[in-house]
């Protein structure tokens, strides 16, 4: 709206690395031609510049120039599709053959995130760092090269009744998790827990003890998944693999 007020037709406008255009009913035209190539994860797609041209009657038409080598690449597995394709190795592999159609000659920085709707199938889901490597092994050195950043698994936000109605070690676990992910954050005090395991480094107990609120309830869930496969029999050690 404060654009246009201003007598532009055309507004080259920078400060964001992310490529966007606006055009306005009345004929003008903002745009950001974003970087020439993305720097992070937090700059997925592809990147170049725009070629703006503009008509005898002021009319105006915005063409993407993509110049960048490599693009990152958010990408999201449901247990879904791992299911219909017979394993995470089959669903990446598809993933990377349309990513890689998609994208041409660029080579890929993927960062793969695994969504668990069904917590009954995160027993065959915990050798993630085994899947990692595989990815690397298998498209990391092509040309183009398809290379994985990390594999994560997102934690379910509820898990079945009948595990959190046991009287078991589980039960009680996942009624005490239940509980410290309905307080408000802000009275979460980690400071208990911390003090009955065997001595932390100071910065690692600084770190839990300081945890932003902004990353409490993640951390919460990470630390319910982790429980959850040891206390059902799973093998992890809770890392994000990258």
């Amino acid at each position: 709206e404060t654009l246009s007020d201003c007598p532009f037709d055309y507004w080259a406008l920078g400060g964001s690395h992310q490529r966007s255009v606006f055009e306005h009913p009345h004929g003008w035209v903002a745009a950001y031609s974003g970087t020439p190539q993305g720097r992070s994860l937090e700059e997925v797609g592809e990147h170049g510049f725009q070629i703006i041209e503009v008509g005898a009657d002021g009319s105006m038409t915005v063409q993407h120039r993509n110049v960048d080598s490599f693009c990152y690449c958010r990408v999201s597995l449901s247990d879904d599709e791992v299911a219909s394709m017979g394993g995470v190795e089959n669903l990446i592999g598809d993933k990377i053959y349309r990513l890689q159609n998609e994208h041409g000659s660029q080579h890929l920085l993927i960062a793969w995130e695994l969504e668990l709707s069904d917590t009954e199938r995160l027993g065959a889901l915990n050798d993630l760092e085994r899947v990692l490597n595989w990815a690397r092994r298998e498209y990391g050195a092509g040309d183009p090269a398809a290379w994985s950043l990390s594999l994560s698994l997102r934690p379910p936000d509820l898990y079945p009744r009948v595990w959190c109605e046991e009287e078991t070690i589980l039960g009680d676990f996942l009624r005490a998790s239940a509980k410290y992910r309905n307080v408000e954050t802000g009275s979460i005090n980690l400071m208990p827990m911390i003090d009955q395991s065997p001595p932390l480094q100071a910065a690692i107990t600084s770190r839990l003890v300081n945890l932003p609120e902004s990353e409490l309830s993640e951390a919460l869930k990470n630390a319910t998944r982790v429980g959850v496969e040891w206390l059902r029999g799973g093998v992890t050690d809770g890392r994000h693999l990258g």
